[in-house]
Order: structure tokens, then C-alpha cells, then sequence
């Protein structure tokens, strides 16, 4: 079902199912489907909520972060190549705060898409910020989310005290929410 039992007994996701996704992004993101970026992300959200739901179970938060920082990476990409020229890719660094001499080096560099999207200039203009303004759907932190929420309700620690000012011990607080939930 696209998990793999670990010794301990904990739940990760198989090679061949992050394979799989990684080839579902690829079809997404590919550069020349002539989609707006806005589009891309809108299709992508989807795609990245429901893998999430699917593997929330599995641990794994290092994987997540990997493969959303893999993500943004082919969304820069996507980005730059949408600028198509020397020019604007210096402009469209400019106006996301980068210094008008960096923002040329980079943009003059004859290096690849995918290689500019990896450099410090790029990284510094579509930071997780600018992400997060475009809509993207975070991997990593909805993950961690997911992680916090699971914990059962009684994992933390708590004093409950009586009408009389004495604690209530644990059997009678049981009843209690037992009977405040079922109204027995």
C-alpha cells in the first residue's frame, strides 16, 4: 500500500512510491507546458495535500523536508524559465530584493536553469516566504503538523481539581469525561 515496515516497527514510505511522485511533480512542473506559475502551484497543491494525508502515519519528516526543498527547487526553475530573458530574469530578481550587480551576475551566468535555481541570489528571491505568498502548499510543515495533532489527548499531564478545591483522581476524572461525552 506504498509503506515499508521498518525493524522497529515504524511505517516509511517505499522507494518505488517516492518515485512515483517525483514523477508525478516532473509532469507538473515540466517547463514547456506554456502554464502560468499561479496555474502550476493551483495543480500542484492538490497533488502534495493528498500524498501527505495518504502517508501522515509514516516517519519520515527528513524525507518531507528533502522532497519540499526538491519542489521549490523545480518551481524556481519553472519561474526562470518563464522570465526567458537576460533582462527580465534581472528584473524579476531586482524587484524581489536582490543588488542590481548580483541580480546581473546571476541572470549573465551561462548556467542552466536548473543551476541558477540553486544559487544564493535565487534562493535569497524566492525564499520559503515568497512560496508561501504564491499559495504553495508546505510538505514539511503540514507534516510536522500532522506529527503534533496525532499525540492522544491524555499524553500531556494535567491537575484537575474539584468543587471542594481536592484533586480528582484519574479513575473518577475518567467517569467524568465518560459521562460528560456519552451524557450517562
Amino acid at each position: 500500500m506504498g509503506y515499508t515496515i521498518q525493524k522497529g516497527g515504524g511505517l516509511s514510505i517505499s522507494k518505488q512510491n517516492q518515485k512515483r511522485f517525483k514523477e508525478k511533480i516532473r509532469l507538473i512542473t515540466k517547463r514547456n507546458r506554456g502554464r502560468s506559475f499561479e496555474q502550476v502551484v493551483s495543480e500542484l497543491n492538490p497533488v502534495l495535500r493528498g500524498w501527505l494525508q495518504y502517508f501522515q502515519y509514516a516517519s519520515c519528516s527528513k524525507l518531507m523536508q528533502n522532497l519540499e526543498g526538491w519542489i521549490r527547487r523545480k518551481l524556481r526553475c519553472y519561474r526562470i524559465k518563464q522570465c526567458k530573458r537576460v533582462f527580465t530574469f534581472q528584473q524579476f530578481l531586482e524587484k524581489l530584493g536582490v543588488k542590481k550587480w548580483s541580480a546581473w551576475l546571476i541572470a549573465k551566468s551561462g548556467k542552466g536553469h536548473w543551476r541558477k535555481s540553486g544559487s544564493p541570489q535565487v534562493q535569497h528571491a524566492m525564499n520559503n516566504k515568497w512560496f508561501e505568498e504564491q499559495g504553495l502548499y508546505n510538505l514539511a510543515w503540514h507534516y510536522e503538523r500532522f506529527k503534533s495533532l496525532k499525540k492522544p489527548p491524555c499524553a500531556r499531564a494535567c491537575t484537575v481539581v474539584g468543587e471542594g478545591g481536592g484533586v480528582i483522581p484519574l479513575p473518577t476524572r475518567l467517569r467524568y469525561a465518560y459521562h460528560n461525552i456519552y451524557r450517562v
